[in-house]
Formats: structure tokens, C-alpha cells, sequence
């Protein structure tokens, strides 16, 4: 009886400053990550020397769709301070680009960093290879590597093998009832610019309501395969699992309800770093419109059997955030990655959309 007792007393202090130490995570945490930019679809991966980059789409200040023109990249090693390194690759950087880049996946391996790009919703998706995170980055192929690759994500696992994980357009393949795009994973070549012919195309018995932003993580040898939802979970993040990186899944359930405001687009980014899981999303705190987000950051934490708790959105000072958001008013420019030539005024493009 005694040692039940001991026991029963020991198991609660350990929830309470497990508990403790989340909440003081969450309250150092700056939420959202910057102001100074909006945000998106953030990816985050550790570089060579430990460093955790970010790298996150930038919404235009002015935008009325998704048309994002260029990724930005951030750096931490504290989870608290993150460092703005301005833009890294623009849209005039893509020859083969035909709408504007979505939501990009990097990864770093064996000396080089690899970051793919997916064209819009159309699924083509490229690959840019650089040296250092902050670059130059390159073309080596100057075309698309996968037609139908739409919010890839690259995972590397244990042996060295690398999986990526994206969605086929409803153009492409008819998705199942609820969901609005078929998931798959496959593997990449060892040169990390070609993929492997055999794919898993996930079944509707492994998943529920899918939309996009596949996601890949690995806990204590299950693989995690997260995204966000459509129809009846449509803005909710959800998750499957599997013994297996390809599979077969099986649903488990919601890791984020809908974000401030029913963001209608929210994008996860899952990684453990120094001992510690964390989980980026993007809402709209600052402006409430669905096509201006800002990235925030959580940490996730997992229960019983590898459950994944529900990550809850932390109470955003909306008023003041809005305040520090016009001190940097909206010079499309200031954060470019490159300097614009004087002379004539070139005549805007036409959109597409």
C-alpha cells in the first residue's frame, strides 16, 4: 500500500511540473514570431551547427489572394529570439513557375541544404540546393521534378533515407468524399533532387477529411503523419500514425482546433529541438484576413501511448499588435533580397488569376 501510495504521489508531481514547465515554455514564447512581415507555411529544420531555420512565405501587405512572391528565412537556438534574415528566393527566381510559390519544405543533408517548391496549388513542385541556408541558392535541374506535389515535405529518417510527403491536386486525381486532395509519400534518391518511382497513396481508411500540408515526424519509433483538414474538419490539424514511414496510417485524432479568426488555411510545422517538440502555425492576429497570417509558435507535447495533446491558441493582444504592426507601415520592399535597378518603370504584369 505504501509503495502505491509513493508511487501515485510521484506520478503527480511529475505531471504538475511537466505541466509547470510547458506553461512557462508557452509564456516565453513571443507570439506571433514577427510582426514586422506577414507570414506563412513555415518550415523549420536544423542546419549543420545545431542553428533551427525557419522558413516561412511572406503574405503581400496588400493581398487580397494567396499570392505569395517570396520566402523568407528566420533562425533561433532558444526558441525565443528568432532572427529575420530577410528574403532568400522570389518568384523572378523560379523560371519554371507559373502561379507563385506556396508553402516550401528545406532540409539539410550531408552538407548541402535542399528546399522544395511547389507551384501554387497546380502541384508542380522544383528544388533549389545552396551551401548555407541563407545561400545562394540554385536551380540544378531548371525544371519542375514532380507534377503532382503539392505542400511537399521532406523527412529524413534514422537511416539516412529520405521520405517526401505531398498532396495530389483534385485536378489530378479525385479525392475521396470529405476530402479536397489525395496525400501520398515516397522516397527521395540519394541525390535529393529525384524521386523514386514507387509511392504510397495513402487510402481513405488511413486518414479523414484531407486537405493539404502534409507533415512527417518520427516519436519514439512511430511515424507521424499530420495535415490539415477539409470538409466537417476543415482549419483543424489533424494526425495518423503508422510502424511504417509509408505506411500503412491510422487516424488518431486533432493536434490544433481552428486558429483566431477561422483562418480557413492554417500550415504546421513539426519538430523536436534541444530535447523539446514544437509545433509552428500561422493565424491572423494582427490583420484578421484569411490572406494576411502571421507565424506563432507552441510547444507540443504527447500523452498516453504517443497521443498528441491538443495544442490550444494562446490570447493574442490583438490592439497592441496591430500597433507595433504600423510602426513598420508597408514598404514592400524593405526587406528584398535584392536592390532594385533605377531606370524606367517596367509596366505591371498581368495576373493570371
Amino acid at each position: 500500500m505504501i509503495s502505491q501510495k509513493r508511487y501515485f504521489v510521484a506520478l503527480l508531481i511529475g505531471v504538475l511540473w511537466f505541466n509547470s514547465i510547458n506553461t512557462v515554455l508557452s509564456q516565453k514564447v513571443k507570439n506571433p514570431l514577427t510582426t514586422e512581415i506577414f507570414t506563412a507555411d513555415a518550415n523549420p529544420f536544423i542546419g549543420e551547427d545545431g542553428t533551427l531555420w525557419v522558413i516561412m512565405g511572406r503574405d503581400e501587405d496588400k493581398a487580397v489572394k494567396f499570392t505569395m512572391k517570396e520566402y523568407h528565412l528566420f533562425s533561433t537556438t532558444d526558441m525565443v529570439n528568432f532572427k529575420h534574415h530577410g528574403a532568400i528566393v522570389t518568384k523572378s527566381d523560379l523560371s519554371w513557375m507559373t502561379t507563385y510559390p506556396w508553402a516550401a519544405s528545406a532540409i539539410y543533408k550531408d552538407g548541402k541544404y535542399y528546399l522544395y517548391i511547389p507551384d501554387g496549388g497546380t502541384g508542380r513542385m522544383g528544388v533549389l540546393v545552396a551551401d548555407e541556408p541563407t545561400g545562394p541558392w540554385t536551380d540544378p535541374v531548371g525544371d519542375v521534378i514532380c507534377a503532382d506535389c503539392m505542400d511537399p515535405h521532406v523527412f529524413i529518417d534514422d537511416d539516412g533515407q529520405a521520405y517526401l510527403s505531398a498532396s495530389i491536386p483534385h485536378q489530378q486525381r479525385k479525392a475521396e468524399p470529405g476530402s479536397l486532395r489525395t496525400p501520398f509519400i515516397t522516397k527521395l534518391k540519394n541525390n535529393m533532387i529525384e524521386l523514386e518511382d514507387d509511392r504510397h497513396i495513402l487510402e481513405p481508411t488511413e486518414y479523414k477529411n484531407h486537405c493539404e500540408a502534409s507533415w512527417i515526424h518520427k516519436y519514439k519509433g512511430k511515424y507521424y503523419y499530420s495535415y490539415k483538414g477539409h470538409d466537417d474538419d476543415a482549419q483543424r490539424i489533424l494526425y495518423c500514425t503508422s510502424d511504417k514511414p509509408m505506411g500503412p496510417y491510422k487516424y488518431q485524432g486533432v493536434i490544433m482546433e481552428p486558429t483566431l479568426g477561422g483562418n480557413l488555411a492554417n500550415h504546421q510545422g513539426i519538430i523536436k529541438y534541444k530535447r523539446k517538440w514544437w509545433m509552428f502555425y500561422h493565424s491572423r492576429p494582427v490583420s484578421n484576413d484569411r490572406f494576411r497570417r502571421n507565424v506563432s509558435l507552441a510547444p507540443l507535447t504527447y500523452g498516453k501511448n504517443g497521443v498528441i495533446n491538443l495544442i490550444e491558441e494562446p490570447d493574442y493582444n490583438t490592439a497592441k499588435l496591430k500597433q507595433g504592426r504600423a510602426k513598420f507601415g508597408v514598404d514592400q520592399d524593405k526587406h528584398n533580397h535584392k536592390k532594385k535597378k533605377k531606370g524606367k518603370k517596367a509596366a505591371p504584369k498581368k495576373s493570371g488569376k
